[in-house]
């Protein structure tokens, strides 16, 4: 059994088991993200270590990707609505959020942050980032993979669990207006976060889904997956 578990794992290019334990307790012990608590720091600045320890540390394709690793720190950046001045003139902004992820406060420009993280800069970094997305694309696949064959069928939060001791967060995110539910990976060894669709038809929301045992409480996987996900961000000093 041992031997079959060893050769699966080689085939999928993972770690062996007790080399990736030792490397997840050593490189990625589990902490809570401080989040941004609104009107107990100077906006501005903490803005700034937020967006730049996200944008410097880790490769994404879109802004919805980038977003998924801001929100953990209750960030949001924000182009406005299409029909918008704001979005016509590429501009963007910064929202600190609530608990409920809803914006507070005076939103803050991108160009008055430390660094300017704009559009054409976060644009930039789309095109910069392909390459490294495209190395860490099939570890984060065989992860999630290896994950679905230890267990046939787990739960949604199995799995979120399990992808955890992997150093990788999964961030389930559902868009208020429209009801559309979307997937993230934050693999926090390659430093890359993907949206489920981009990595392929297998690992969309729905897919996944499908691949997991129903859970009788959708804000149960919800909780789990937040959880998860800010255990496993770098913590930042407000």
């Amino acid at each position: 059994m041992r031997m079959a578990r060893t050769s699966t794992e080689e085939a999928f290019h993972l770690f062996k088991a007790q080399e990736a334990a030792k490397k997840h307790e050593l490189e990625f012990q589990a902490t809570s993200a401080l989040r941004i608590q609104y009107g107990k720091s100077e906006l501005t600045g903490v803005l700034s270590r937020v967006v730049s320890l996200v944008t410097a540390q880790y490769c994404y394709g879109s802004l919805e990707e980038l977003n998924a690793a801001l929100e953990l720190y209750r960030v949001r950046a924000d182009r406005g609505s299409v029909n918008s001045f704001l979005y016509q003139k590429k501009g963007l902004i910064y929202h600190a959020l609530n608990e409920g992820g809803k914006s507070i406060g005076i939103p803050v420009k991108a160009s008055q942050l430390y660094g300017k993280p704009t559009l054409p800069f976060l644009e930039k970094k789309f095109v910069e980032n392909e390459a490294r997305l495209k190395q860490g694309n099939k570890r984060l696949k065989d992860a999630i993979d290896w994950s679905f064959l230890k267990q046939d069928r787990p739960s949604l939060s199995h799995l979120i669990l399990d992808l955890e001791k992997k150093a990788i967060a999964t961030v389930i995110q559902k868009n208020k207006d429209t009801g559309i539910e979307s997937i993230y990976f934050i693999d926090h060894q390659h430093k890359s976060i993907f949206e489920g669709s981009r990595l392929g038809e297998r690992y969309c929301v729905r897919s996944i889904r499908e691949r997991c045992l129903m859970e009788s409480h959708s804000f149960q996987e919800e909780s789990i997956s937040l959880k998860s996900a800010q255990r496993l961000m770098p913590q930042i000093p407000f």
